[in-house]
């Protein structure tokens, strides 16, 4: 699955470059024809600017695909997790969103000194373990137990409990039925 990613990515990439290399070589000509010399030159100007504004729109683009991917991954949940990762200058809240195809994304929200500018979305992906027919694992840190009758869940993160944030009990028990 994530090989098909990488060559959407790769085929997004080549299509970037194959517009740069037709704006490249489209205003010049275009400027020739409109105007001759004049035309040309103008055009040669103009090059580097609409490189520019295709560099900006094609990060801009790539970057609310992947927020727009992340943020489907995360409605797609069956379950989320609250919990907080504590250190001695800031306190770390970690959104646990459980999937029921296996998957977990996990969302980092940082309170630290903002003079550490990272430009990157926190968020990580890790697999989800069933542990037996009520409960699932996160990287041996998140554990979820689920009492399917009662319809109640604990959650823990490395051994301390957690906040359940949100359940959908039809993908949890659809989840729990199928047989691995």
């Amino acid at each position: 699955m994530m090989i098909e990613h990488e060559y959407k990515m790769l085929i997004i990439f080549l299509l970037i470059i194959i517009a740069m290399v037709v704006a490249t070589i489209a205003i010049p000509v275009y400027g020739y024809r409109r105007k001759r010399y004049k035309g040309l030159a103008i055009g040669c100007l103009a090059q580097p600017f609409a490189i520019i504004i295709l560099i900006i729109l094609a990060e801009l683009g790539s970057n609310f695909y992947v927020k727009w991917k992340i943020d489907r991954k995360k409605a797609d949940a069956m379950v989320t997790i609250r919990s907080t990762e504590t250190f001695a200058d800031h306190v770390d809240t970690l959104m646990w969103y459980i999937k029921n195809d296996g998957e977990c994304v996990l969302d980092k929200e940082e309170k630290e000194d903002k003079r550490n500018m990272d430009l990157s979305y926190p968020v990580s992906l890790f697999d989800v373990i069933r542990l037996n027919d009520a409960s699932v694992g996160v990287e041996d840190r998140v554990m979820v137990k689920f009492d399917l009758k009662s319809k109640k869940v604990m959650a823990t993160d490395l051994y301390t409990p957690a906040e359940v944030v949100n359940v959908d009990w039809d993908k949890v028990n659809a989840y729990f039925e199928k047989k691995e």
